[in-house]
């Protein structure tokens, strides 16, 4: 497979780490990461100018585009780009999305087929986004998957490593819960949906046990043989006024496509798995270990 990752960040790398007989390309916003992706063996070009033939080329060349890009002032970068340097897509592309373009605040669930009514600016932008690149992949006749992401966590990047760097609180109010998403999981859902003939649409990526963060946390402090973190609520100002904004959904991602449709389920069902594995892989230390 000939993979062009837009935004060669943490899926990418873990996908490129996962997968055999992949050539994999990119882009990158710095020097830095461009450098240290291209002495991995990895073709990486800095993103911005729309007349870098080499992008280009290695873009046009791609079986499989690999968008995780984020909206910048409620566009898509990567859509901008692509019209600027008259560059059409690859024969199929999967767009990283979110579930903040769902609304809810009920702790009901949310499949592919619930409505996209999230009013929040990252939702709204979420939005905007996915139907810029529905126009640019319909216009030229190119298959487009969206994958709407939970909370990614996994290997270098989960609440072990927060808690044993002295996270002391966690947010907490009853009968709020997040879905979340193992990236190994969210790699083995990209297999899945390259290898579906025809398959486009939007797919849901989600484990089977949503939960509170705060109990996430408790969870990585046990693991780590530590007590549990403090519960606050989430307008506590020693949070920050970020947490309050993201405890205001309360929803239940249900993956329906993945698992009925291409037969896909989760490596990691619950978050305690996850960790668990999570703690093998990056031998997790506390400040006295």
């Amino acid at each position: 497979m000939k993979l062009f990752a837009w935004g060669l960040g943490y899926v990418a790398g873990r996908f490129h780490e996962l997968t055999e007989n992949i050539e994999l390309s990119g882009t990158s916003r710095t020097i830095e990461s461009v450098t240290d992706w291209r002495g991995r063996g990895v073709r990486a070009h800095l993103f911005g100018d729309p007349g870098n033939q080499e992008l280009i080329d290695d873009a046009a060349r791609a079986d499989v585009w690999l968008c995780s890009v984020p909206p910048v002032n409620g566009r898509d970068p990567v859509v901008d780009y692509c019209i600027q340097a008259r560059l059409h897509p690859a024969a199929f592309t999967i767009y990283l999305s979110a579930t903040s373009v769902y609304g809810g605040n009920d702790g009901g669930f949310r499949d592919e087929f619930a409505p996209s009514d999230g009013t929040s600016p990252r939702g709204l932008a979420r939005k905007t986004a996915e139907g810029e690149w529905s126009y640019l992949c319909g216009a030229a006749g190119r298959r487009l998957g969206v994958m709407r992401l939970s909370g990614i966590y996994g290997p270098g990047r989960n609440a072990l490593q927060r808690v044993a760097a002295g996270q002391a609180f966690s947010a907490f109010l009853p009968g709020q819960v997040t879905s979340r998403i193992h990236v190994d999981d969210i790699v083995s859902g990209i297999h899945q949906i390259c290898a579906g003939a025809g398959v486009v649409g939007v797919f849901n990526m989600a484990d089977d046990y949503a939960a509170p963060s705060a109990v996430v946390n408790d969870y990585a402090a046990q693991l780590l043989g530590m007590p549990a973190l403090e519960r606050l609520p989430p307008d506590d100002p020693r949070l920050g006024p970020a947490v309050a904004s993201f405890m205001a959904a309360n929803r239940r991602i249900y993956g329906r496509r993945l698992r009925e449709d291409l037969g896909w389920s989760p490596q990691y069902p619950s978050f305690k798995e996850g960790l668990e594995a999570c703690l093998d892989a990056d031998m997790v230390k506390t400040p006295n270990q």
